[in-house]
């Protein structure tokens, strides 16, 4: 009886979580997308919704628990505000979605979401922490905040017994894990893995948005979230860097080909998490906005050259508009700069913070001493192990992404990529060009570097080059007209 009490309770928080995150989320989501909270203007899918206002609740949530800074003010406040968007979401919901949700072609989608959701449940919870990393970074920042009833200064991040845990690192999983054990009344080494189980619900329904009968959906799910298992469950981070980044190409590609606002939204929600969750996050929305911005900027060189074509396809990026000015885009897209600057708030504060505690960063990057380990590393040859290090990680990826690149080769009659593959392929190489220089630049022993953190470090690479290996089967499956 008490093991069914138990579970019935643990069902009960993790719905507590993501119901309390969604109305978070939706607070902005709905203003952003159809201009209210409780009116549909755009034909967006409740599929693309959901995982977008989830994610931007647990952001939300940690912009509000770095202002306040105290646990309990942080759930009050949060609370209230959740519970405002919540109401509003449930108007919009049974106004607009209830009857779509059951149509049986999103039933299923739903349905096979809810149950893989389900299976990492069961593996998050079915073993404690374990984990170095975990245990001595993520989650002992987790226990210092639950501890301390607070994510400031008094959590303890100068003691001297904690300069080993990376305390400059952002703060997204601990400060939730610090919040359910709040809620939960005690620490422990299984409770506040559930924080790892709520970032892994949107990155899910986002997958299942790519649903259809096809073996590229099948090798989608296996590729991505499958091929990570391990990472997702464990406590460590990296896992969650290459998912969201993974997830990011995916929704970005599909921005290049539809371009639908929702997709290029969640994309770079995608890119900001992971900014929240470990320093890497930094080169990857270095890595993945760089090739976006150069692909559309392609695109709208051809659109203005083709009046005809400019009627077809609107990308309707502010960015991108022309003749461009601060004054025009202040004017026709404040709200969505408001919005950006409410998302991008705790990335912002985390780093005040950082700087006014003068957290280090054990790298040193962008110093003297830093520049001249590159050079050293370039002269003496050791660029040759860490690239030898860095293939014997990927090489499983680029051999599929090379197997099907020929295979499009063969099908098409040409040498052709689709746009969305080649934005993923561009966007992974940056980001693992971007880790080779932080191996040419650390301060630590190369060799010990390399052993510990290789196979961590390169899996965003592999599972980009994943992405765009499933982008050119889809091409094939579908005949998709594809671009040189």
């Amino acid at each position: 009886m008490s093991t069914a009490t138990n579970l019935i309770k643990l069902f009960l928080l993790i719905n507590l979580g993501l119901f309390y995150f969604l109305g978070l989320g939706w607070v902005i989501i709905g203003p952003l997308l159809h201009g209210s909270l409780i009116k549909k203007t755009k034909d967006f899918s409740l599929l693309q919704e959901v995982p977008l206002a989830l994610l931007c609740g647990m952001i939300i949530n940690l912009g509000i628990f770095l202002c306040v800074q105290g646990l309990i003010a942080s759930l009050l406040m949060g609370g209230f505000i959740a519970v405002l968007g919540f109401v509003c979401f449930g108007f919009y919901f049974f106004r607009y979605h209830y009857k779509q949700v059951l149509a049986p072609i999103f039933m299923n989608k739903w349905i096979g979401a809810i149950i893989l959701c389900l299976i990492y449940l069961g593996a998050v919870f079915a073993d404690p922490l374990i984990e170095w990393d975990a245990r001595s970074i993520f989650f002992l920042h987790s226990k210092m905040i639950f501890t301390a009833g607070s994510i400031g200064p008094s959590a303890g991040w100068l003691h001297p017994s904690v300069v080993f845990s990376h305390v400059e690192y952002p703060n997204l999983i601990p400060a939730i894990a610090a919040q359910v054990s709040y809620v939960v009344g005690f620490w422990n080494e299984f409770f506040p893995k559930i924080s790892l189980f709520y970032l892994l619900v949107p990155a899910i329904i986002w997958l299942f948005t790519f649903a259809r009968k096809s073996f590229s959906f099948i090798a989608l799910l296996l590729f991505i979230p499958l091929s990570l298992h391990m990472w997702l469950v464990n406590g460590l981070q990296d896992g969650n860097i290459a998912l969201f980044f993974s997830i990011a190409l995916l929704l970005l590609g599909r921005f290049s080909d539809t371009h639908q606002k929702i997709d290029l939204v969640s994309g770079l929600c995608c890119l900001l998490t992971t900014i929240l969750i470990k320093n890497e996050g930094n080169l990857v929305i270095l890595s993945a906005i760089i090739p976006l911005i150069a692909f559309n900027w392609i695109s709208l060189t051809k659109i203005s050259q083709d009046k005809s074509f400019s009627l077809v396809v609107n990308i309707n990026v502010p960015f991108f508009e022309k003749p461009f000015s601060i004054k025009n885009l202040i004017k026709n897209h404040w709200k969505h700069i408001l919005i950006s600057l409410i998302l991008i708030s705790p990335y912002i504060i985390w780093n005040i913070y950082k700087t006014t505690l003068n957290l280090p960063n054990d790298l040193e990057i962008g110093t003297i001493q830093s520049v001249q380990r590159i050079v050293n590393r370039l002269n003496d040859g050791s660029y040759m192990l860490i690239i030898q290090n860095v293939y014997d990680q990927i090489k499983g990826s680029l051999l599929l992404l090379g197997l099907l690149f020929f295979a499009s080769v063969a099908w098409h009659r040409g040498i052709y990529l689709p746009k969305d593959s080649l934005l993923a392929i561009f966007a992974t190489t940056i980001y693992c060009m971007g880790i080779i220089t932080i191996y040419l630049l650390t301060p630590a022993d190369l060799n010990w570097h390399l052993t510990t953190s290789i196979n961590r470090t390169m899996l965003p690479v592999s599972a980009g080059f994943l992405v765009s290996t499933y982008f050119i089967l889809n091409s094939i499956e579908t005949g998709k007209k594809i671009s040189r």
